[in-house]
């Protein structure tokens, strides 16, 4: 809610109405406010006893430490947390009965308050309760799902494709339906460097482009696609669902996708990687064995396997590469710290929608954490107080950004994303391997049991079902 350097205003008119005034144009407000993430209000009435500018700061401070919380932002985001805190007021179509996320049973109830009618005056949300247990890990749920306990799951959950076979072959037995799901298109196994690394020879590899090219051409996409995928997903640059609404044809984000050894080995020769005596590892400029450590983002399915892949054909070139798995919260911390040389995680540059890149902090600088470099997109943020002062073309996403919030023309933000795009396809800063469809059954999918109905065929888009509030179910 932050536009032209400042917050915007929220003034109520009567009951029905506000006004929102903003320093600058906000031409994509609507945007904002109509997605599920994220909410642009909060029952001010509760928060307030927890934030120092409503409360006494001791009082507060006290609170959280009397809860276990290092301060005072960890408590108001608790109390903050509508889906784990009971006492928060809440609009959505339940509210919770359990405190937390990590009791073995969460329990949610219908919310007597909620603001939403069926066609016929019937308050909803239909279902009166709901449980969610604890299971554990995803060979737990599985098992669970396919024995018939329980009566809705979501694909990430369930593992993509990689358990679609066995639930689709249990779907009688088990009597619950798999349900086609529209998704998103997300790239998988995508590589990141440490473009501020404090080791000046890596440094200067990391941002010199024609390394990054070697590193691109030196693995082999179509087997990992094959092996990891059977052959069901396609090789690609990090790219939007559709790419070819930006540029007709799909060819910006097919560069460097071929597997092509040769040339990869031609460009490190040219760096002066030079081979060890024996021809089995690579020597780096400075006389040093060329060896990296790629941590991996295990928090989605099938990134370690790519990783895997991907550093095979690297060593083949020479490039000594270890594969180091980490849990997603650690993943983003070693990044914002810079205690890595190089990741490797799953992206999403676009949602589902077309023309919304340009909201997002994946592609754009907008984010102290941003993946392609943490201190270059610091430093636009800041306007040059903090991080570390980046090429032209990160400065101009950071422009696009602006102008793009700010443009209510959609033909012109249109514009401006394309150009977001090709000057990603231009510094190829990060690297792609595989794109997933989000069209494909075996990927996209919820699994529902033979007790519910009302359900739509395919189900609605979002990582928050649309309209859960809807559904129902037979008694038993």
């Amino acid at each position: 809610m932050k536009v032209g350097g400042e917050m915007g205003t929220v003034t109520k008119v009567d009951d029905n109405t506000i006004v929102m005034e903003f320093k600058a144009p906000y031409g994509v407000l609507l945007e904002r406010l109509n997605r599920w993430r994220p909410m642009p209000y909060a029952p001010a009435h509760y928060l307030e006893q927890f934030h120092p500018d409503y409360t006494d700061p001791d009082k507060v401070n006290a609170l959280a430490e009397e809860r276990g919380f290092s301060n005072w932002v960890e408590l108001f985001e608790a109390e903050h947390d509508w889906y784990g805190n009971p006492d928060v007021p809440t609009i959505f179509a339940w509210k919770a009965v359990t405190r937390g996320a990590s009791v073995p049973v969460q329990e949610l109830e219908r919310n007597p308050y909620y603001w939403k009618i069926d066609t016929a005056g019937n308050q909803l949300p239909y279902v009166d309760r709901i449980n969610r247990p604890n299971l554990g890990d995803r060979e737990a749920i599985l098992l669970d799902v396919i024995a018939g306990q329980n009566d809705y799951m979501n694909p990430y959950t369930l593992g993509y494709l990689t358990n679609y076979p066995v639930l689709k072959q249990n779907e009688e037995s088990g009597g619950y339906r798999v349900l086609p799901q529209f998704g998103w298109s997300d790239v998988l196994g995508v590589v990141t460097f440490n473009m501020s690394i404090d080791d000046e020879v890596l440094r200067d590899l990391f941002r010199n482009k024609e390394f990054r090219v070697a590193l691109s051409i030196g693995y082999d996409r179509d087997r990992i696609n094959e092996v990891v995928f059977n052959g069901l997903y396609k090789p690609s640059q990090v790219a939007p669902p559709d790419a070819s609404v930006y540029n007709g044809a799909d060819p910006g984000f097919k560069l460097h996708t071929e597997h092509d050894p040769d040339r990869a080995n031609e460009i490190l020769d040219s760096l002066g990687l030079t081979w060890n005596d024996d021809q089995t590892q690579r020597m780096l400029p400075d006389g040093r064995p060329f060896e990296l450590s790629a941590q991996v983002h295990t928090g989605w399915v099938q990134q370690v396997p790519i990783a895997e892949l991907i550093a095979q054909g690297w060593e083949d070139l020479g490039l000594k590469t270890t594969v180091v798995p980490l849990e997603g919260a650690l993943h983003t911390e070693r990044r914002l710290a810079g205690d890595y040389e190089l990741q490797v995680r799953p992206v999403n540059w676009a949602g589902q929608a077309p023309i919304i890149g340009a909201m997002r902090g994946e592609p754009m600088p907008i984010s102290n954490s941003w993946l392609v470099n943490p201190p270059w997109a610091q430093w636009v943020m800041s306007g040059g107080a903090e991080g570390e002062e980046p090429p032209d073309d990160v400065k101009r996403l950071y422009e696009i950004f602006e102008e793009f919030i700010a443009e209510p023309d959609a033909q012109k933000r249109f514009d401006l994303e394309a150009e977001m795009y090709k000057i990603h396809q231009d510094n190829l800063w990060v690297i792609g391997s595989i794109k997933q469809p989000g069209d494909l059954e075996a990927v996209w999918y919820a699994v529902f049991s033979g007790r519910m109905y009302n359900i739509p065929n395919p189900v609605a888009p979002e990582w928050y079902y649309a309209a859960p509030e809807t559904w129902a179910y037979h008694s038993e």
